[in-house]
């Protein structure tokens, strides 16, 4: 039982650390806009559903289109309040990420005891499932 314990904290040691990682690594988001991936969509998705609002048409992109159309809204809604207390997009984006990843913890950790996990497990699934 003890090997068992020190193994996963361990692997949840090493994990947290990989999570750490990839936040220090997506950082530099704030300070450069991402002309790469699919990210820069989404941030500009961001904007266009704070200047034209949601099925707003927008008129100077692309010869017009209707935003959200045909795209599930839940991240934008989600990153809206934070787009428009900041007031920076890019801080924005960075902080709805942290702040997905903090309330996924929060979820599996106070249901950990309906699928019978201790603290140490549920927060292994926590690292695995990010």
């Amino acid at each position: 039982m003890k090997i068992k314990n020190f193994l996963l904290t361990s692997s949840i040691i090493l994990l947290l650390i990989a999570i750490l990682i990839k936040f220090y690594q997506f950082y530099p988001i704030t300070k450069l806009f991402p002309l790469y991936g699919d990210l820069g969509i989404q941030i500009a998705k961001l904007h266009f559903l704070k200047t034209y609002g949601f099925h707003g048409n927008v008129l100077n992109w692309y010869n017009g289109f209707t935003a959200f159309e045909f795209y599930p809204i839940g991240w934008f809604y989600f990153a809206l309040p934070i787009y428009s207390s900041l007031g920076n997009i890019l801080n924005a984006t960075y902080i709805s990420l942290i702040l997905i990843y903090l309330i996924a913890f929060i979820v599996i950790y106070k249901f950990r005891n309906s699928i019978k996990l201790n603290r140490l497990e549920s927060v292994m699934m926590f690292v695995l499932f990010f």
